[in-house]
């Protein structure tokens, strides 16, 4: 896909319309709409050229990795080095809350539980998995048990 560059993290939002990106290097998530099951609007053949639209950037000095969908459309998006946690970006508005976590690396989310609720989120730098209540529910994957 171009121009995207050190791609992470990937999530479909809730209608399954749109595919989000996590772009480690640009700091940058970006968003390419569907027309069907794995064919990206504005494809040509099997290239993609300036299909996708950025959503959220982060600050300087921080790197992106990767992402879960919550329930209600949001990203969830794993930051490191220079601001490490968790970002939620309202692909709407590009707008952002971020969550600290005690690591320059926070890597990875994802959800589960019976309301969806709990988050799994890895620190990397450290080597822990923890465990924490969101407040907001995770989607929930196709081939979730």
């Amino acid at each position: 896909l171009y121009p995207v560059d050190h791609p992470n993290g990937c999530g479909l939002s809730p209608d399954g319309r749109t595919l989000y990106v996590a772009q480690t290097l640009f700091r940058t998530v970006t968003a390419f709409d569907l027309v069907g099951p794995g064919r990206l609007a504005g494809s040509v053949g099997q290239s993609v050229f300036f299909a996708g639209r950025p959503i959220a950037s982060m600050p300087p000095g921080t790197g992106l990795d990767s992402m879960a969908v919550l329930a209600d459309g949001r990203v969830a998006v794993g930051t490191i080095i220079g601001m490490s946690g968790i970002a939620v970006v309202d692909p709407e508005t590009g707008d952002y809350a971020h969550h600290a976590f005690p690591d320059f690396a926070t890597t990875n989310i994802c959800f589960g539980g019976a309301d969806m609720c709990s988050a799994w989120i890895t620190l990397s730098c450290s080597g822990r998995l923890i465990k924490a209540r969101w407040d907001v529910p995770g989607l929930r994957l196709a081939h979730y048990s």
